[in-house]
This record gives C-alpha cells, sequence and structure tokens, in this order.
C-alpha cells in the first residue's frame, strides 16, 4: 500500500454506508445556518486552499502541513469553531449521549496506544482534520471518518498489508458498532469496532478535535469472545432506533466461522442478502415511518437548477442495483441516496476520479441540500443539491426502491 500523508486523506475521504442524519431539532438547524453563512462567506479562500494543496506534492509533509494550517480558510475555520463551540457542544453532547458505553470486555484487551499516536505516522496532525468534521454531530460519522484516518495509516505498515483485503471486505459486509462515554466538560471516549479490531479515541465535541488515538491488536483471540450490546441506549426517535435495529441486524450476520477465502465472501454475502430482506420485510411499517417523517420535513424541489447541465437523458439508467434488496434495506435518508448516484454516476459516465473526490469534498464542507415532493400515496420526488452535483430520482417509500434517476453537474467548478 503507498504510502500517503495525512493531509492527503482530508481530499480523497469518502464516507461509509449510514448518513447520520435525523430529523433536526432547532439547535442543530439554527448551528447549520451559521455554517452555510461561514462557507458561503469563505468560499473563495477554499478554493485558494484547494489550488494550493494541489499544486504540493504528496511527499513534501512538513511544508503542506504548514501551508495548510496557516492557510486564510483554516485560520477563519478556527475562529467559526471557537465562536460557536458552545453551539457545537450542545448538538454533539445531545447525540453522544444516545450511544451505550462500551463492553468492559473491550476494555479489558491489551490496547495499542502507540503506534497511531506516533509523529511519523499518517495522523501525526490528526487535529487538522477538524475542518473535515464542520457538519458531522453524530458520533457514528465521526468514527467513521476517523476510523478511516487510522485503518489507512495501520495498513501503510508493511507488516500488516496481507490483512488489508480481508479487513474491509468483513468492515463492508457487516459494519461496526459505537459507542461513547462522557469523560468530564466537553471531552468524550469514542470506541468503533468492527469484527476484527477496535480503534478509541479521545472527541472535544466543542472544538472537533480528536486525540489519543488507540486500537487493539489484529486477531487477539480475545476480542473475537466479546458478546457486543446496541450501540444505541438511548434512541432520541423511532427513525434512529430502526437504523439500530438495523445495524445491529447486520452486525449479528457475521458467520462464526468468519471470512475465510473468497467462496466464503460470496457467500456469506448471500446470506445476508436473505437476512436483511427477513428484516426489511418484518419492519415495512417501521420503514415507512421513519422515511415519510424525513420527507416532510422538507421544503419543495427549486424549480430548476441554473448553472447545472445534466448528464442523464432519457434513455440512461445509471444505479443498475437501484431495486436490490440492500438498498431498499439500508437507505433511509436522502442524503443516503444522493451518494450511491453520484458513485453510480462516476462509473456510468466515466468521469474522472479527482472530479469525483473533489465533489464529496465539496458536499463536506458546503452540505447538500435535500427537497422531497409528494406525488401520491407511496411515491415521493427528491432532490438533493450539492455545491457542484445534484441528483433527482422518485422514492418508492413502499418497496424502498427509486426509479427515474437523474443526475447534474455545475457548469462552473472553478477553483
Amino acid at each position: 500500500m503507498r504510502k500517503i500523508v495525512c493531509l492527503t486523506v482530508i481530499w480523497t475521504m469518502i464516507t461509509g454506508m449510514v448518513y447520520s442524519q435525523t430529523t433536526k431539532a432547532t439547535e442543530e438547524k439554527e448551528l447549520l445556518k451559521s455554517i452555510d453563512l461561514f462557507t458561503n462567506t469563505n468560499r473563495q479562500s477554499w478554493y485558494e486552499l484547494e489550488k494550493m494543496m494541489s499544486s504540493l506534492p504528496d511527499s513534501e509533509i512538513v511544508q503542506r502541513t504548514e501551508k495548510f494550517r496557516n492557510a486564510a480558510f483554516i485560520k477563519a475555520f478556527n475562529s467559526f469553531s471557537q465562536s460557536n463551540g458552545d453551539k457545537y457542544a450542545a448538538v454533539r453532547s445531545a447525540k453522544f449521549v444516545q450511544h451505550a458505553p462500551p463492553p468492559p470486555a473491550l476494555l479489558a484487551l491489551d490496547w495499542d496506544t502507540t503506534s497511531l499516536r506516533d509523529p511519523r505516522s499518517l495522523t501525526s496532525n490528526i487535529d487538522l482534520f477538524a475542518v473535515v468534521l464542520l457538519r458531522t454531530f453524530d458520533p457514528t460519522m465521526t468514527a467513521q471518518i476517523a476510523n478511516s484516518m487510522f485503518t489507512v495509516a495501520m495498513f501503510s505498515d508493511s507488516t500488516l498489508q496481507q490483512h488489508a483485503l480481508r479487513y474491509y471486505r468483513t468492515k463492508g459486509l457487516y459494519g461496526m458498532q459505537v459507542y461513547t462515554q462522557h469523560l468530564s466538560g466537553d471531552s468524550w471516549q469514542v470506541w468503533a469496532a468492527d469484527h476484527l479490531l477496535a480503534v478509541s479515541f479521545r472527541y472535544d465535541v466543542r472544538r472537533g478535535i480528536i486525540t489519543a488515538a488507540s486500537r487493539t491488536r489484529l486477531d487477539d483471540p480475545a476480542y473475537l469472545k466479546i458478546q457486543w450490546p446496541h450501540s444505541i441506549a438511548k434512541p432520541a426517535n423511532k427513525t434512529i432506533h430502526l437504523m439500530d435495529d438495523l445495524l445491529q441486524s447486520i452486525w449479528d450476520s457475521y458467520p462464526a466461522t468468519g471470512y475465510t477465502n473468497e467462496d466464503s465472501y460470496y457467500r456469506n454475502r448471500q446470506l445476508q442478502t436473505v437476512k436483511l430482506a427477513a428484516f426489511l420485510n418484518n419492519n415495512r411499517a417501521r420503514y415507512r415511518t421513519a422515511r415519510e417523517q424525513e420527507l416532510r420535513s422538507l421544503e419543495q424541489p427549486p424549480a430548476s437548477l441554473p448553472g447545472f447541465k445534466e448528464l442523464t437523458g432519457a434513455e440512461d439508467d445509471i444505479t443498475p442495483y437501484r431495486d436490490s434488496i440492500y438498498n431498499a434495506a439500508t437507505i433511509l435518508y436522502p442524503h443516503q441516496w444522493a451518494s450511491a448516484i453520484q458513485m453510480a454516476a462516476l462509473s456510468y459516465f466515466e468521469l474522472n476520479g479527482k472530479d469525483y473526490a473533489r465533489r464529496v469534498q465539496h458536499n463536506a464542507i458546503f452540505g447538500v441540500n435535500s427537497y422531497a415532493r409528494r406525488l401520491n400515496d407511496n411515491e415521493w420526488e427528491v432532490w438533493n443539491v450539492g455545491a457542484l452535483d445534484a441528483s433527482c430520482y422518485i422514492w418508492d417509500l413502499r418497496s424502498g426502491h427509486v426509479s427515474k434517476v437523474r443526475y447534474w453537474l455545475r457548469e462552473d467548478t472553478r477553483p
């Protein structure tokens, strides 16, 4: 695996399956308005930061770090984060408190507390990732981003590279459990566990800064014996409760024999699909309620998209797996479909990979606005409009499937 510097990961970060979004409380809506105002005001500074980072080679670690830390956008973000610290702490704490503490057996393991804190490691400048967490409030999403950084660093070790494929496949199939515990003041401890290892870190909910990263040992026999409770002990609403039950069902589908070879991997994928179908059928009413609650809270779609050019035509079917059991069972929010469509368009239209990464980055910084219009008893027209791209689809809440998928790119994408 090619060594890359920590700052480079910022520009290529892609989120996982779960987009942690719920019907927003008043405090969260107000904070998002402040974030929108900040990012729009500092848009040109962001473009200048993009251009500067693109011009520097990955090998110039010290130079990249110093220039990034002193960039106008980062300095403005630090000031914004400080002045809105009370809001960030309140919104994040309300979400962190919903999660359960970790099982005692996890804490009793022999943890590696040095490799992810080494000044020479890829995570040596992890405080700079606070800007990636600009719009991230939920511990699940925070843990996914942190886990991505830590595992990139871990598997850059030549002695562990042979385990990377097994790790990513296992995590991709069965997900992870996220636990939290309040330490003091604005400081929380977070644990993100998959079926092969766990990472842990401290998180400052006021400043969005991750510190004190550690991990368990890969293939520790004691790890495999742990009994894992549900991630969420105090769900704030029925939608979060459903998502927790879904993720627990996926987690529990992990076979006792684990991942052994290619045949077992594909066989386990098929078995998981069967189990997801059963979960979906047993919870159809809960799915419909959750999705409809989310869509009812959204504004009506825009009449047009000025500045965007549509890539799809009437003959284009860019999402061939839109009616899969997996998507019907795992997608609860409009943003999840937006990410799936964005990735599908990359392949279908053979778009440039770097441009795709930039669109993902812009969505993380500038956000994505969702809109919805009810068409009939079962179908809704849903739009997701980001800074550089947009999508639209018809969502059948009875089946969970989508149709008439459309995709746009912004015509002016200049830095």
